[in-house]
């Protein structure tokens, strides 16, 4: 699931030289971003276009933070990011990694700035794995060269707990 290729991609990260760390979507405070200068995101959407349970909040809080007219504290422009979507296109069309674009969007619409195409992958063909391995390969370089080298205990804001490591939304914090 999301939660093994966060995994991945986190040491990947460590072996090109940043302090990552995976974090958990689930219960994150979204206020945590603004104290990152890197992140990557891996997301699943589920039935419906929805992410996965315990998700929705992190991801509702940008969404609505990115919509807000009024303007927010939310300040991402210091943010630079990518996103890896785990989705299925047998779902319809608008559901189709719709937690991932719509996690993409709000990112962007709050001023970060994404250094890495994000990817939309599609477990139709049980290729999920090597469209991770295709995208992190791509990715790694740009994420690692945004983030700036720090100590361990520097490098994320907040970790959490996965509850439910099979399946869920999945952070992998450098720098």
């Amino acid at each position: 699931g999301s939660r093994r290729l966060a995994e991945r991609l986190a040491a990947a990260l460590r072996e090109a030289g940043v302090a990552a760390e995976t974090v958990s979507l689930i219960g994150y405070d979204t206020d945590g971003l603004t104290s990152l200068e890197c992140a990557a995101f891996v997301i699943a959407t589920y039935e419906g276009g929805v992410p996965p349970p315990g998700c929705e909040a992190a991801v509702d809080s940008l969404a609505s933070a990115a919509a807000d007219f009024r303007g927010t504290d939310l300040d991402l422009r210091s943010l630079r990011f990518s996103v890896f979507g785990c989705g299925n296109s047998e779902y319809p069309r608008r559901d189709f990694n719709a937690a991932a674009r719509r996690l993409d969007g709000s990112i962007r619409r709050l001023g970060g700035v994404r250094v890495a195409r994000s990817c939309w992958g599609d477990d139709i063909d049980n290729r999920l794995s090597e469209q991770f391995g295709e995208w992190s390969a791509r990715a790694v370089p740009s994420l690692a060269a945004a983030a700036r080298p720090r100590s361990g205990a520097d490098a994320a804001a907040k970790r959490g707990a996965a509850r439910d490591g099979s399946a869920g939304a999945e952070q992998a914090a450098g720098g």
